[in-house]
């Protein structure tokens, strides 16, 4: 009995990876952005032709009382704002849907307020589909 559940165990665990690796697709960019005080880190998918998510972390990296916020946008769509206000060291896991009109194309920054002035912002990371 112990030989025929390992042996069908070592054919399903295979199986089953295989079917995990052909449903997801890889990661289209893993990098982080980091200003003063913030960071951030996405994940992005294509999941269809002009379709995708991306997967985030944005951290308050000081105990200033300041938020952090992150900056998303995709090709052809307004930009949208995830805002960590939890305080110092905490890490706001979110996901994002990414719809794109013509060509897969995603960008990110991440910001800290500042109570006078422009606030403190990484530079823009965009993350498109080689083109063909």
């Amino acid at each position: 009995m112990f030989r025929s559940r390992a042996a069908r165990l070592a054919v399903a665990v295979p199986a089953a990876l295989i079917v995990a690796v052909l449903v997801a697709e890889p990661a289209l960019a893993g990098s982080t952005v980091r200003t003063t005080g913030a960071s951030l880190m996405c994940n992005v998918y294509k999941t269809g032709r002009w379709s995708g998510y991306a997967d985030c972390w944005l951290t308050d990296t000081l105990s200033d009382k300041k938020q952090v916020y992150a900056v998303t946008r995709s090709e052809g769509f307004p930009q949208q704002r995830t805002t960590n206000n939890y305080g110092g060291g905490i890490t706001l896991p979110f996901r994002k849907t990414i719809a794109i009109d013509s060509r897969f194309v995603w960008a990110y920054q991440v910001c800290r307020q500042v109570n006078v002035g422009s606030d403190n912002c990484s530079p823009w990371v965009t993350v498109a589909e080689p083109r063909s």
